[in-house]
């Protein structure tokens, strides 16, 4: 089962933005204010099981892998994050070939940790890492991986990867949604940015003399 994603203004001010909001859960949330609004990509279906059943599961069944990564499926949409950590940490632990369980862990890192620096937390690269070298096309894990480095600077390259993720996204999806919301946001911050710098160009450059008058 795909894992869910949720891409929030938390992770972007982990990665050095502390702007807009992208959310990736399903179902969507009913209208929040627009500094907090979540945009929603959602996987084929929904953590499945009861949450308390699959906790009393993994007293019964503590070697029973997919127990314990549904119910850090469970926790991450709950945006019980050290709890999801808890669950996939273990799931993990006993089946580690689980790309999307990787990349579910590595945003669970990013939400839970707080950082002022660009980068990523080294557990969430970490997990990154692991998703990305058993599938190449992670969505998750490209994502963030491709949102450090639009905040490292390298806007071009950020800008074309989210163009590539956009025309394998059906349109008018969740995700078609997120990734023009995640360009867009890049977009405008790096035009704030450059109007800044014209900004202080302007008012370093040497005013104009006005021409003698020939009167």
């Amino acid at each position: 089962m795909r894992r869910t994603l949720i891409i929030t203004a938390a992770a972007l001010a982990v990665l050095g933005a502390g702007a807009a909001a992208i959310g990736l859960s399903r179902p969507a949330p009913s209208a929040p204010p627009p500094a907090a609004r979540a945009i929603v990509l959602a996987p084929p279906t929904p953590p499945t099981g009861d949450p308390a059943a699959l906790e009393a599961a993994t007293r019964t069944r503590p070697q029973d892998a997919a127990t314990w990564i549904a119910l850090g499926d469970h926790r991450l949409a709950a945006r019980d994050f050290a709890q999801a950590i808890r669950a996939y940490d273990k799931g993990l632990a006993l089946d580690p070939n689980r790309s999307e369980t990787w990349s579910a862990l590595g945003e669970a890192h990013i939400q839970s940790e707080r950082s002022t620096s660009a980068k990523m937390p080294p557990a969430a690269r970490a997990a990154f890492d692991r998703a990305l070298a058993l599938d190449p096309d992670d969505l998750r894990a490209n994502f963030y991986a491709t949102m450090e480095r639009d905040f490292m600077g390298e806007h071009d390259q950020a800008i074309g990867e989210w163009l590539a993720m956009l025309r394998r996204a059906p349109m008018g999806s969740d995700a078609d949604e997120a990734i023009r919301t995640a360009i867009a946001a890049s977009v405008n911050r790096n035009l704030g940015q450059v109007k800044r710098a014209m900004a202080e160009a302007t008012r370093a450059q040497p005013r104009a003399v006005p021409a003698a008058s020939t009167r």
